[in-house]
């Protein structure tokens, strides 16, 4: 059983606008009107967290993130239920509670919700200011709601808010690119996640760029991003993660668990849980809204058997753990901790040394070893964090 003091919570809201054509993750379009579907959702997700809280013997919530989907698509009065919930269930003091919002859907009262309940990080899915590049991915958002909301954020929002940018989106010049980023930069965020576009397969644009009804350049996006970056750091902000920036003291808390091999739990449709411990283990919930809500619309006890159909349970052995604790620690600054690598799988310098990639990049400066023997930690700078990809490849 994990240490029940240090255990966050994730929760997957699946309800969009309309799906945007690069995105492979779980979500269903419902237009702007959700209905009874979102009473009986926020119902079940209660039954499901209460499930969690009891079964991994959670004192509190240590981080919370709210995400989608679009959660800002729930009601006012929708988010006030779950949000005071969750404060119900017992949320450490000081922890991070974010929420993910996008522009057309965030409203006033929405906003003043979330501030009276506790949240204390906006993360707001702007990708793009230029109406072309938003059409081209189809993005049910437009650059004057991103403008009038983020002028609502700046004169209402008083935590953390976290922007949302893409670089490489079809029919999205470098210098429509950087018009964007200006915009944003404007409104003074605390932190960005810069992201470059990846053209997953199965989604909508994978098709129109197969078909060649959309032009894709990956060179052009990573030359974006390399702007984005470049104007990031100038103008104060700290590269912490290969895709996360943030002015000092405002990095993410929660998806920092994630790369440093934290316990999280997970709730509602699609959303995945890991669990570190003697047995660690990942439950992935199932893909069905209808399958989900049927069995959570009930309370359920300790003991209780969930069926297969709406959740998977995998047992995770050491070869995974230590496979996946490299590929996650090597994505930050922070890097690998040789302490905790010791710990749980043994010298973390045997591991690393092997490695042709390392020993280039440690002899470039592209990587680095800071501390004392036995608390070290191993890392890539910014430069190297490029090079992550063939790095992890050599190592597997």
């Amino acid at each position: 059983m994990p240490d029940s003091k240090d255990i966050s919570l994730y929760i997957h809201i699946p309800f969009c606008l309309s799906k945007c054509s690069y995105c492979d993750f779980f979500s269903r379009p419902v237009g702007s009107c959700i209905g009874a579907l979102e009473s009986s959702y926020i119902r079940a997700l209660e039954n499901e967290c209460a499930y969690c809280k009891e079964t991994f013997q959670v004192d509190s919530w240590r981080t919370v993130y709210i995400g989608g989907g679009t959660p800002s698509l729930l009601g006012a009065e929708s988010l006030k239920r779950l949000l005071n919930f969750l404060f119900s269930q017992g949320i450490s003091s000081g922890a991070e509670v974010t929420v993910e919002a996008n522009p057309e859907s965030l409203t006033e009262e929405k906003l003043n919700v979330l501030s009276s309940c506790g949240v204390t990080r906006l993360s707001l899915g702007i990708q793009s200011m230029k109406q072309n590049a938003l059409d081209a991915v189809g993005r049910h958002c437009r650059p004057e709601d991103s403008l009038r909301t983020l002028g609502l954020v700046k004169k209402l929002w008083k935590g953390d808010l976290s922007l949302d940018c893409i670089a490489g989106l079809p029919l999205q010049s470098d210098r429509d690119f950087a018009d964007s980023l200006n915009h944003m930069l404007e409104f003074s965020p605390d932190h960005f996640s810069l992201y470059t576009l990846t053209v997953e397969e199965e989604t909508p644009l994978y098709r129109q760029i197969e078909k060649g009804d959309i032009f894709f350049d990956g060179e052009d996006a990573d030359r974006q991003w390399f702007l984005g970056r470049d104007m990031l750091l100038k103008n104060g902000y700290s590269q912490y993660e290969v895709s996360n920036f943030a002015r000092p003291g405002h990095e993410s808390r929660h998806n920092g668990g994630y790369w440093s091999q934290k316990s999280y739990a997970g709730a509602g449709v699609a959303a995945c849980g890991t669990l570190y411990g003697k047995n660690s283990f990942r439950t992935q919930n199932c893909n069905s809204i209808e399958a989900y809500i049927d069995f959570w619309k009930e309370k359920h006890s300790l003991g209780e058997e969930i069926p297969h159909l709406v959740q998977e349970r995998e047992e995770l052995d050491l070869e995974t753990l230590e496979r996946e604790y490299l590929m996650m620690s090597l994505r930050t600054v922070t890097g690998a901790d040789e302490a905790f690598y010791s710990q749980h799988y043994g010298s973390l310098e045997e591991r690393l040394s092997p490695s042709k990639w390392w020993q280039t990049l440690l002899a470039d400066g592209r990587a680095v070893i800071r501390g004392s023997v036995g608390s070290r930690f191993f890392s890539l700078t910014p430069d190297g964090l490029l090079l992550l990809n063939p790095l992890l490849q050599s190592l597997f």
